[in-house]
């Protein structure tokens, strides 16, 4: 990212920048269904678990580049980046003075976006997590009513238009506000009746959301990353009202800028003075990834503990004999019959690992992702318990949060 010194007390020189690296991601395939997508974002790191910190890069990940081993920290330096602030004086160029603390670091939040998207389609615990909600609120249907007829007609037209389509698209598009924080649309405007569609403005191309000075509360611009022609698309934020009615002087000069069109701008998870949104899934990647690798190392250990090998023991027997008993061994097949005498003695040996009961510690883990995410345990197939009262009972608090 490009910081810049503050202001020296009288003197020049507040617009110098300097280009502070923050490090690497790393990326790859993780465990398990991670291994049948390719190119997706890396969630654990190859059996060093002593070395793996959180996946999000909330914590540390190895770095190995060059000579000299780095850390990436996109937390302590993802969240504001106080470690970042303090460093020298200096403060991030551009940034909002009101967003900063308030927002990911670019690095950090463009991560975010991929991992919700992936562990949406990989995790079972991570997918009813957004599913559950969007069916309890919308498997009935929405419709929009007006007390005015003439607004209702063109409510109604707006609604099931065939690109606009909002009955087939209501449900991904929440699911993308849920998962990646932000949707927002260009809103097309037609010469003549001046009727709306909407195009679709993928949140992870978005690279700045400009907010008013004089009130940061508010969206005035959105500013896209290039795109194949290496062109920036500046938006403006729709508004309901003009701009010298709602707006500060400094913000309407802002806007002056904007000049490719209007966008509809939705965000959730945010900070009243942040500027992007946040996935719904942020704060529980890191757990939903442990819950993953805690029931992937039971299934190793669940496999470990059906292994066995024939113990053959020969009473009496020199080196020549045992090497010619065992060269001419074979395993008996399962239901075979095995014809030895009395100085042949053959048991099966198992693994000795310690083979309690684990689901308590599985139940905590998915609890702790659940309550988190205020989803009851019956709602994934659980069958507790809710402050004393039955299952179906307990739900209220779920309701009113969607």
């Amino acid at each position: 990212m490009f910081l810049t010194p503050p202001r020296a007390r009288g003197k020049p020189g507040g617009a110098r920048l300097q280009l502070h690296c923050v490090g690497n991601i790393p990326a790859g395939a993780g465990k398990g269904a991670a291994a049948a997508s390719p190119g997706a974002p890396h969630l654990e790191h190859p059996r060093g678990r002593g070395e793996r910190r959180q996946i999000m890069g909330l914590r540390l990940w190895p770095f190995s580049g060059g000579k000299n081993r780095q850390q990436v920290t996109e937390a302590a330096g993802g969240f504001g980046a106080p470690g970042l602030a303090e460093e020298a004086g200096w403060r991030r160029a551009g940034a909002q003075a009101a967003a900063e603390g308030r927002d990911l670091q670019p690095l950090a939040h463009e991560r975010m976006q991929k991992l919700a998207e992936w562990l949406w389609q990989s995790n079972l615990l991570a997918n009813r997590i957004i599913e559950l909600p969007l069916a309890y609120l919308l498997a009935e249907g929405v419709t929009l009513q007006c007390v005015d007829d003439e607004h209702q007609r063109l409510l109604n037209a707006f609604w099931s238009d065939a690109i606009n389509d909002w009955p087939g698209k209501l449900v991904q598009r929440a699911r993308a506000l849920s998962l990646l924080g932000e949707q927002c649309y260009v809103a097309r405007v037609r010469a003549g009746d001046g009727f709306v569609r909407l195009s679709y403005l993928d949140p992870r191309r978005i690279d700045a959301v400009v907010c008013d000075p004089q009130n940061p509360e508010q969206p005035i611009g959105v500013v896209t990353q290039p795109d194949e022609d290496g062109r920036v698309w500046r938006y403006r934020t729709a508004l309901l009202g003009d701009d010298w009615e709602l707006l500060g002087h400094e913000a309407q000069e802002q806007r002056r800028s904007f000049t490719d069109g209007e966008v509809l701008l939705y965000q959730v998870n945010k900070a009243p003075t942040g500027t992007r949104g946040r996935s719904d899934l942020l704060a529980h990647m890191d757990w939903l990834d442990a819950y993953d690798s805690y029931l992937f190392t039971e299934l190793d250990r669940i496999d470990y503990l059906r292994r066995f090998v024939w113990d053959v023991t020969l009473a009496g027997a020199d080196e020549a004999t045992v090497n010619r008993f065992r060269a001419e061994f074979t395993a008996p097949e399962a239901n075979s019959v095995f014809v030895h005498n009395d100085a042949v003695t053959l048991q099966t040996r198992a693994a000795g690992l310690d083979a309690q009961d684990t689901s308590d510690t599985a139940r905590l883990l998915r609890n702790h992702v659940l309550g988190g995410a205020t989803v009851p345990e019956h709602w994934f197939g659980g069958g507790g318990v809710c402050g004393g009262t039955r299952p179906i009972r307990c739900s209220g608090n779920r309701s009113k949060r969607c």
